[in-house]
This record gives structure tokens, sequence and C-alpha cells, in this order.
């Protein structure tokens, strides 16, 4: 009979690397929401061409389409221009600042009880979750700490936690940090998300946050895969290490 032949785990730099991906995802889409942009971030992403190496871009329908929607905006040869910055901070302020109703409210507590309201028990329950891991959001004063983007830079710190254990071969911390980050996802993140996700795309009046709307669509929809993945390599990587240490003590 033949023997079963064991998988093999994923190269630990192909983890990291897929780490370092969900890390910039996370940090561009903080950015994107947590205030109006400004013209030297507009400079940054035509000149470095930041989204090239966006997560998934060719894996996924709504992150490749968000992409070109944005670069289809960033190549207006008048896009720095002072109306065309007007424009979208704008388009920045109607969506997520108001006066009057939001068109996509960034915090989880509307989303999540009938009359839509800010500072909610989701507020406290995603506090809560930053409070474990020692972190007090730097705008602590000025968002609530259910704001999206503070929600998503929460999930980019466990994803560089994640990436500093595997370099120095943690792999049970590792996973742990992953885990946790599955949970966020399933408790807060996905419960709401996606449908703001859809009020940007729907309610943008610039490509940009349109595109950007897309992008987060996509990113909700494949990074779960994502995370069940990489917590599935470094199970394989952790039994792989049990067996040489299993055959060390038999010689």
């Amino acid at each position: 009979m033949a023997k079963k032949t064991q998988e093999k785990p994923i190269a630990k730099k192909k983890l990291i690397d897929a780490l370092g991906h969900r890390l910039f995802s996370y940090s561009f889409l903080k950015r994107v929401f947590i205030e109006e942009p400004t013209k030297e971030f507009v400079e940054l992403l035509i000149n470095e061409n930041l989204l090239e190496i966006f997560l998934a871009e060719e894996d996924n329908k709504q992150i490749k389409k968000g992409i070109e929607t944005v670069y289809l905006y960033l190549k207006n040869p008048d896009v720095l221009s002072d109306e065309n910055m007007n424009d979208l901070g704008a388009d920045y302020v109607n969506l997520f600042v108001g006066p009057g109703k939001l068109l996509a409210a960034p915090y989880e507590s509307v989303y999540l009880n009938d009359k839509r309201l800010v500072f909610q028990e989701e507020t406290m329950q995603v506090r809560a979750e930053y409070l474990k891991e020692n972190l007090v959001s730097e705008h602590l004063q000025q968002e609530p700490d259910d704001h999206i983007a503070l929600e998503l830079n929460f999930l980019g710190h466990l994803c560089h936690k994640t990436m500093t254990d595997l370099r120095a071969g943690r792999l049970s911390s590792a996973k742990g940090n992953l885990e946790k980050q599955k949970k966020f996802m399933t408790d807060h993140l996905l419960v709401w998300a996606p449908e703001f996700a859809d009020s940007v795309q729907k309610s943008g009046r610039t490509d940009f946050y349109r595109g950007t709307g897309h992008i987060l669509s996509g990113l909700l929809a494949y990074d779960m895969e994502m995370v069940d993945e990489l917590i599935r390599q470094i199970d394989l990587w952790i039994g792989q290490e049990k067996g040489k240490k299993a055959k060390l003590k038999s010689v």
C-alpha cells in the first residue's frame, strides 16, 4: 500500500510576503477613510504606483475593478489642481462627515442599532478589543473607536505582530494573532463594513471614492479566506516541527 504523502507547508518567506500585502491593504484603506486626502497623498499614489502591490489584485474582481477605477481618476491631467482637490475633499465630507445624514456613515454602531447612533455598545466593545492589545486610538477624542479606519488599523496592527512572530519562529503566537484577526472580522468588521463599502460605491461622486469602495468590498470578501489559509499553513509548519522533534527523540 502506497504511503500517503504529507503536504508540505509554503515557505515562511511567502507567508510573510502575503502578510505584508495584507498590511499594506489595511494601511492604505485606513488612510483613505480617516481624513480628507491631501495633495501629497494623491501625488504619492501617482508617483509610486502603490496600488500595484495591492492584495489579490488579479484574484478578486472587486479589488481589480476598484484599482482600475482609482487609476482612471489619477490619470486625469488636472487631478492635482486646486479645483479637483476641493471636489475630492467635498466628496469625503459628503460621504463621511456631513452635515446632515451621512451618505456612508463610517461607524459600526450606526449599522447595528435601530436609531443609527454613534458611541453605542458596539463602540465600547471595539475599544475593549483595542485595550487587550494595549492600543489606545490616536483619534480617541476625535472619532469613535468603531470608525472604519480605526478597525482597519487594528487589523493592520495584528497583521504586523503576526509578521514579527513568523520572522522570530514563534509559530503558535503567529497562529494566535491570526485567530484574533479572524474573530475581530467575524464579530465586527464583516457585520457592517460590506454595507458601508456598498454605500461608498453608490454615493461617491468621484471615481476615487467609488473605486476605494470596490477595493474595500473585495478585501472583505477575500481576506477571511486568506486568514484561514495562513492559519492552515502555520498548522502545517507546527506539525512538521513536531514531527522533526519526534524523530530526534527516537534516535
